[in-house]
């Protein structure tokens, strides 16, 4: 089933206007198909009733009951050199519910911080159709890209960061229902010495993934799943 977002509704009725209701023409969704609807943090199962010049129209059916994870997380990722390599980290992170990401400028990333501020609503609109994928139906906050030396006292009960160097592996981590855990993902390269002592005062702790040398990318997902994993097991 087809996912589409909409921030209209009246009653029972939803009704897509461009971009979505162009996905929905290219996706051929004939009158009586039913499809997913993603409204204001809630995934609706819908059927099309109509199409007009500048709008389609939907009738709800149901609720499709989806919770919030118990287990919080938000990613600090560190920019890529590559954007579409970060393209690829927001993607995964959405997918997988992550509740916020933060970009992170870096010595070894992309160090343009107001061309990538420039690309925000371009990043928003991947995350956008990353939810429709997946039928994720609660976005993930998309932060301004910050410095490394500019981050402030962190809430989270846990600050996890993946680095090669690491002695201690991930699944030795115990979590709680309820947790709020902040991840950091280096760039290609990893995080500098420095960065690491840096991160390390803000009170993340090191730790590190079986296997090779990943991509940011794969690491992202790999790094993402091990934690959310973990938590499946404590619980």
């Amino acid at each position: 089933m087809y996912n589409f977002i909409t921030d209209k509704k009246e009653g029972k009725y939803f009704f897509i206007t461009d971009p979505e209701l162009h996905h929905l023409r290219v996706r051929r969704i004939r009158i009586g198909e039913s499809v997913g609807i993603i409204y204001r943090g809630k995934l609706f199962k819908a059927k099309l009733i109509k199409i007009e010049k500048d709008k389609a129209i939907l009738e709800a059916l149901e609720e499709v009951k989806i919770r919030k994870a118990d287990l919080h997380i938000d990613l600090f990722i560190g920019v890529p050199l590559d954007l579409k390599s970060f393209e690829k980290c927001i993607d995964s992170a959405t997918q997988v519910g992550v509740r916020k990401i933060i970009p992170v400028i870096c010595s070894r990333g992309y160090r343009d911080i107001n061309k990538f501020t420039d690309k925000l609503e371009r990043f928003n609109k991947i995350i956008n159709e990353s939810m429709k994928q997946s039928g994720n139906p609660f976005k993930p906050e998309l932060k301004n890209p910050i410095y490394i030396n500019s981050l402030k006292k962190l809430n989270h009960n846990l600050l996890i960061l993946f680095d090669t160097n690491a002695k201690i592996y991930v699944n030795s981590i115990k979590l709680k229902k309820g947790y709020k855990v902040g991840i950091a993902i280096g760039p290609e390269g990893g995080f500098t010495e420095e960065e690491v002592k840096k991160l390390k005062s803000y009170g993340f702790e090191s730790y590190r993934l079986r296997g090779f040398t990943l991509r940011t990318e794969t690491a992202t997902l790999a790094g993402i799943s091990s934690v959310i994993n973990l938590f499946s097991e404590e619980s």
